[in-house]
């Protein structure tokens, strides 16, 4: 199953595209996030509903993936897109009506009609993404820089790799070159350090002095982050998706220190906390979840 998110419709015509997209495209959740009309702005409360909401399906639900296609010219559309990435596969199609154009019936069921079918290729190319990577993130989860942690290993360098790959993933013809290129382009930036496993060398991530081991057959769950309270909506959601895809249940990295010894370094949890560390290993997740072992 499929979640897709639709942020910046006005609450007049949005029920009507978005049943039409129910209806139209199969094994398909649909969400809602308006405007008023007259509004260039999400309320707080609605984005706040909307994502608890999200988090409620994807965790009793076990959607496999998480679109969202969001008017750019919505005023807190950086907020929203901000919040909402890394998790999402973000789109911004210009197919959004003006409320000008829908001043009375004739021109609203024009407006609808007109817009629907917009909606219907955007979701569906969304959809073939997000499909992609999946297929992607699960056969090559151990290789991968689409999983790497964006705070704890370069938040400039993920953050521009994953935004890449929205950008020019969707409407490629030839998606798996795209990645190919994009992965290739992101791997001349960074540094990867050589680890000997059983008979043979492995090339693992790197930054700084910590090596990022991807954990192989080894994970451990992370679902209960949802439970604890100090976990805000958005752990969750980054911990469950990347750029739309499903992330494996419990993957991480298993850190070490590139030349034996302890890890001794500051660094920032999934809720943005900062915690100091000197340790034999960390496991830092996708999210940037920190779990160390138990003393």
């Amino acid at each position: 199953m499929h979640l897709i998110l639709i942020a910046g419709l006005n609450d007049k015509i949005a029920s009507r595209i978005v049943n039409h997209l129910r209806d139209s495209v199969g094994n398909t959740y649909f969400i809602a996030m308006n405007r008023r009309i007259g509004s260039k702005r999400i309320s707080d409360s609605d984005f706040n509903n909307t994502i608890n909401e999200l988090v409620d399906y994807s965790f009793n639900k076990d959607a496999d993936s998480f679109g969202l296609v969001i008017d750019q010219n919505l005023s807190n559309y950086i907020d929203i897109f901000n919040k909402l990435l890394p998790s999402s596969f973000i789109t911004t199609p210009d197919i959004f009506p003006e409320d000008v154009h829908i001043d009375t019936d004739r021109k609203l069921n024009e407006c609808v009609n007109k817009s629907k079918k917009k909606f219907e290729l955007v979701v569906r190319e969304i959809i073939r993404c997000v499909s992609f990577l999946n297929n992607q993130n699960q056969a090559k989860r151990n290789t991968t820089p689409l999983l790497l942690p964006v705070v704890n290993y370069e938040k400039n360098l993920v953050q521009e790799l994953l935004c890449d790959v929205i950008t020019e993933l969707y409407g490629a013809k030839d998606k798996e070159k795209c990645l190919k290129d994009l992965i290739a382009k992101f791997d001349r930036k960074v540094q990867k350090h050589k680890i000997r496993v059983k008979d043979k060398e492995i090339q693992y991530y790197a930054r700084g002095k910590i090596v990022f081991k991807s954990p192989g057959k080894y994970t451990h769950g992370i679902k209960f982050l949802k439970n604890e309270d100090k976990h805000s909506n958005f752990c969750y959601l980054n911990g469950v998706y990347r750029i739309g895809s499903k992330i494996h249940n419990g993957f991480h990295y298993d850190c070490e220190n590139i030349n034996s010894g302890k890890i001794k370094k500051d660094m920032r949890n999934c809720c943005g906390e900062g915690e100091k560390h000197n340790t034999l290993y960390i496991n830092i997740y996708p999210n940037d979840f920190l779990r160390v072992p138990s003393k």
